[in-house]
């Protein structure tokens, strides 16, 4: 059972029935340990191993490994786990490929024509979407105040940027709240702000004839140049 606590390791202390399957381990094995040794059931098939935490990125991965690895976490699942958001929604929301019928309990699939076709990524072991197909997802379940800041957000954290998402955005076919991200694609670019204190600090130089630079500045610490 080492070799199923190393992949564990690696998966926020996660295993599923299927990948121990694949490493040729005997199933009534893996039943015996989880009787006696008391794993914890996070969705079928997938067990968290004695002593570790049962964190929101491991109810992902979780999802995750239950869909087999053939879809991404999506949407405001997506969001959190890139720091879009810091609040976990549920239930979770991954996309899978169109013929796929894979189902977990806890997990809303939605269905995106074109969403895995190189818009996929991994972040803290989980498969997702891209930040800036993430965005994009986002628009149909978000308000237009919303994207702006997970817009700003992106852009903080080097995720994304207004352009690479307009980019994104227009290479797609048509999708829900499309015209609520070119709305907050508008608001953003030219102006972004990284927070709301920044936004009111914003407008307030605006009231004094001040103009803030739009962008980060770059500066020289010690020597080494980096973007504040």
């Amino acid at each position: 059972m080492g070799l199923l606590a190393r992949v564990a390791a690696g998966q926020h202390g996660l295993v599923a029935v299927w990948q121990v399957e694949d490493l040729g381990i005997a199933r009534q094995l893996l039943v015996r340990r989880v009787a006696e040794q008391g794993w914890h059931r996070v969705v079928r098939g997938v067990y968290l191993l004695p002593g570790m935490a049962l964190t929101p990125l491991a109810r992902i991965k979780a999802a995750d490994l239950a869909l087999r690895g053939r879809g991404l976490a999506s949407h405001r699942t997506a969001a959190f786990v890139w720091g879009l958001r810091n609040r976990l929604v549920r239930p979770l929301e991954f996309v899978l490929p169109p013929h796929c019928t894979l189902r977990v309990q806890g997990v809303h699939i939605r269905r995106l024509g074109g969403v895995l076709e190189g818009d996929g990524a991994r972040h803290t072991g989980v498969a997702l979407t891209a930040p800036a197909r993430t965005i994009c997802t986002l628009s149909g379940v978000s308000s237009v105040t919303e994207l702006v800041d997970d817009l700003a957000t992106a852009h903080r954290l080097r995720l994304a940027t207004p352009v690479s998402v307009r980019h994104v955005a227009e290479a797609s076919a048509r999708f829900a709240g499309q015209s609520r991200l070119r709305e907050a694609l508008e608001r953003a670019e030219g102006e972004l702000n990284h927070s709301k204190l920044e936004r009111l600090g914003r407008q307030l130089l605006a009231g004094i004839a001040l103009l803030p630079h739009c962008q980060p500045f770059v500066v020289a610490d010690e020597g080494v140049r980096r973007r504040a």
